[in-house]
């Protein structure tokens, strides 16, 4: 009988203890996400930032999606990384076709009243199947909340 309570113990303070576990990981790490999708028609098919336009219509599949972490190793410390994808994929016009990758990381740490911080963006895209553009940000920054509702951020940018 003391085993078969031992045996059954264990489970029971895991299962216990398990609800305090995960608001404890909950409050150093989470993730967000999100997929959007569907299906457009395009009377004049263009690439604003080429201006360059096909003068025909056609129906394009779109999608969207990405994930964010969020990592507090310290109450303080702040890390956030991303991904996402959104394109395009017309049924005719192939060389219309668009992929965009954007990569982010953030890392701050909050000074009380100061925050400083550092963030990186990639963004690569494809135009067709060839690429079309490369990106890259790298910023520092400082920021405080002066008000409820006013938040001032000054950065230096790459």
């Amino acid at each position: 009988m003391q085993l078969i309570s031992r045996i059954l113990t264990l489970p029971l303070a895991i299962g216990l203890a398990s609800p305090a576990l995960m608001v404890q990981a909950q409050e150093k790490a989470s993730a967000n996400g999100y997929l959007e999708g569907g299906y457009e028609h395009d009377s004049n098919v263009t690439v604003d930032e080429l201006n360059s336009s096909a003068d025909e219509s056609d129906q394009a599949w779109v999608f969207d999606a990405g994930l964010e972490g969020i990592l507090k190793p310290t109450e303080r410390l702040n890390v956030t990384l991303g991904y996402s994808l959104s394109g395009r994929r017309y049924q005719n016009l192939d060389e219309f076709d668009q992929d965009i990758h954007l990569l982010s990381a953030d890392v701050s740490y909050d000074f009380d009243p100061v925050t400083v911080g550092t963030s990186y963006y990639y963004s690569h895209a494809t135009l067709g199947a060839d690429p079309f553009l490369d990106f890259r940000r790298a910023s520092v920054y400082l920021g405080s909340l002066l008000a409820e509702d006013v938040y001032l951020r000054g950065s230096l940018q790459d």
